[in-house]
């Protein structure tokens, strides 16, 4: 599955899961299956903007070298 997709599943879980604990305040169990999804969610995030700086560095490379 693309990384962006997973990035929007995440997010439409925790919005959910946000939901649910308006209504459950002490539900702690869940709570910390919130923590773990916005954990992945910023880990996609960063491999992305990561993946992209690179992607951009190699491109402007092989520009330079082109010419």
């Amino acid at each position: 599955m693309n990384k962006k997709n997973q990035i929007y599943l995440f997010e439409k879980k925790i919005n959910k899961m946000k939901k649910h604990f308006k209504l459950h305040k002490k539900d702690f169990s869940g709570m910390r299956g919130l923590k773990k999804k916005i954990n992945n969610k910023k880990k996609y995030l960063n491999y992305i903007f990561i993946k992209k700086k690179k992607l951009k560095k190699k491109f402007k490379f092989y520009l330079l070298n082109k010419i």
